[in-house]
């Protein structure tokens, strides 16, 4: 469960770090830099070393990382394991929000607040690497 974030670069910096291949414009990098800190809830540690920020917020930096560049499949691997329950829940108004944009997310998660969620999916269970239900 590693974050692989750049301990001394920024919160900024590191959200930015996918962007480098794709040569957006400046303008471009800044305007997609902030959607994705907004949408993780991180962007007023933007200026923030790594070092610096707690495990949930470190996640959280990770996350805006992950959509910084707009991805139709989101990933996710225990996206709360470091999260309290009222960012958790807020993570889960960006699944919401990103599924009505049309993305395709997969959570791989054992956090019962995804047991209780309220918009359409599929959950399958699995036990030792075998499908349950």
């Amino acid at each position: 469960q590693s974050f692989n974030l750049f301990e001394s670069l920024s919160v900024e910096q590191n959200v930015q770090i996918p962007m480098v291949p794709l040569k957006l414009s400046l303008e471009q990098t800044n305007m997609n830099t902030q959607t994705a800190l907004k949408l993780a809830n991180i962007g007023h540690k933007s200026e923030q070393t790594i070092k610096t920020l707690s495990g949930g917020e470190k996640q959280r930096c990770a996350i805006a990382r992950a959509l910084v560049n707009n991805p139709e499949i989101i990933l996710c691997d225990e996206p709360t394991a470091n999260l309290d329950k009222e960012n958790s829940l807020k993570f889960v108004t960006i699944i919401k929000e990103l599924q009505a944009m049309g993305k395709t997310i997969v959570v791989a998660t054992h956090d019962s607040l995804f047991d209780e969620l309220e918009f359409p999916f599929r959950l399958v269970c699995m036990e030792d690497g075998m499908i349950i239900a």
